[in-house]
Formats: C-alpha cells, structure tokens, sequence
C-alpha cells in the first residue's frame, strides 16, 4: 500500500511538474508579446527592452516558484491523507506555483483584453 502510494504520489508530481512549467513558457511568451516595449522607470528614466525582459523571466521563473514554494511550507501543515510532511510539502507547492501561473496568465490576458 505504502509503495503503492510513493508511485502515485510520485506520478502526480510529474504531472504537476509538467504543468508549472508548461504554464511558465505561455506565461512568458503571452507577456512578451504584449508588454509595451517603451516606458519609464519611476525615477522617470527610459526603460530598455532588454530591462522588462529580464524582469519577466525572473517574474516568471524565479518569483512566483519561490512564493509558491514558500506559501507551500505553511500550507502542509494541514493533515491529508496521513502523508509525511515531505510528500505534502511537494505537491502542495507545485499545485500553490500552477495556481499563482495561471493567476499571472489570467491577469496578462486581462489586461490585454482592457488595453
């Protein structure tokens, strides 16, 4: 039973995995294409492309993991499943990360559907 589990657990991750970041490169790729490529810093200094770019991939590929990572260390502490803390912790970061993707995604379409 117990194996049983550990290659369930093990098959959701992957599944789970794939999906974050699946959801990183269209999060990506969508706020690319419709970021304004001329705008300004808030000390009124001209911001470069190559600027938001960089801002974008640590966006997307650094700042909302590590949240959802990080949000994950508390939100494992609810009993499920009488899983070890381990096995919660995994799961429950990557579905807390796709959930933050997908609200960066809907935010990206949002806003460009309202511009």
């Amino acid at each position: 039973m117990a194996r049983e589990s550990k290659t369930s657990i093990r098959k959701n991750s992957a599944k789970l995995i794939l999906s974050v970041i699946l959801l990183m490169l269209l999060n990506y790729v969508l706020h690319s294409f419709i970021q304004d490529k001329t705008d300004f810093h808030l000390s009124k200094l001209l911001a470069f492309e190559t600027e938001f770019q960089i801002g974008l991939a640590r966006t997307i590929f650094i700042g909302i993991p590590l949240l959802g990572f990080i949000l994950g260390l508390f939100a494992s502490f609810i009993p499920f499943k009488k899983l070890s803390y381990k096995q919660k912790y995994i799961n429950t970061a990557l579905i807390l990360t796709l959930i933050l993707q997908t609200i960066y995604f809907i935010l990206g379409l949002a806003g460009q559907l309202i511009n």
